[in-house]
């Protein structure tokens, strides 16, 4: 019981080709969509790889800044204690100058 006239075999044809349009439709898209999709994942990768290599140079200057804080403090201690040195010297300068 297959199309037995004019009309019908139009109609057929008209069915096939809008079936094979909307087919490829679909494969372009889905290609599209592909693209988009890997284009998307290969910006974040870079995004990931820039973010990494920041917290590697955060994580660096943290290390500098904590090794620099110490070395401060030890300079700051040091100052101290030459500062009481040199009054301790004052002191005993004044002293023996005044007898």
């Amino acid at each position: 019981m297959g199309p037995a006239t004019f009309g019908e075999w139009t109609t057929l044809g008209s069915f096939l080709v809008a079936l094979v349009a909307i087919v490829a439709n679909m494969g372009r898209s889905s290609k599209a969509e592909h693209e988009r999709d890997q284009s998307m994942r290969d910006r974040l990768d870079s995004i990931r790889e820039t973010v990494e290599r920041t917290q590697q140079t955060i994580d660096r200057m943290d290390s500098k800044l904590d090794d620099h804080g110490t070395r401060i403090a030890r300079v700051e201690e040091q100052v101290a204690a030459l500062g009481t040195r040199v009054m301790r010297v004052e002191q005993e300068l004044d002293r023996k100058g005044d007898e």
